[in-house]
């Protein structure tokens, strides 16, 4: 039987951490302006959805952000992982099966897009997800 204890601190800020980092990523900063032109998606369709949905979609966000810090507390825990280097490195392996592979699986079979603009989406979003697992495993191997 694997042994889990919970930092319960170390998952909550590397969750709110990441949050902020989904919002500068997906802002007009960074990546929103080329996200928005391939998924078609715009500001104004972003307010019609309704405050409600807003809140659902963010909290469901969170939600997901949080299963990523449990996970990963998880293994680096039962890995006993002794280094940042260790934790960063157990952490892209867990986001390139969890994340990457089953991307590009998406982005390949994607009929609805040119080839550039799916392979634009997958480095948008792989690339979120792959600084979210690095930056949580730095929290959690830190607070931990």
């Amino acid at each position: 039987m694997y042994a889990f204890s919970i930092h319960p601190w170390a998952i909550l800020v590397a969750a709110v951490v990441s949050l902020a980092i989904g919002g500068v990523w997906y802002s007009s900063v960074l990546f929103a302006r080329p996200w928005s032109r391939i998924t078609g998606v715009t500001a104004e369709d972003k307010q019609q959805r309704g405050v409600v949905t807003r809140y659902i979609h963010f909290g469901l966000i969170f939600l997901s952000l949080i299963i990523v810090a449990l996970i990963t507390a998880f293994f680096q825990e039962n890995l006993f992982v002794p280094t940042v280097y260790q934790a960063l490195s157990t952490s892209f392996w867990l986001w390139f099966v969890g994340v990457a592979v089953s991307s590009m699986v998406t982005t390949i079979t994607e009929p609805r897009r040119s080839p550039a603009d799916s392979w634009k989406l997958f480095a948008i979003t792989a690339g979120y997800w792959l600084v979210v697992f690095l930056v949580t495993a730095l929290i959690v191997f830190a607070m931990s």
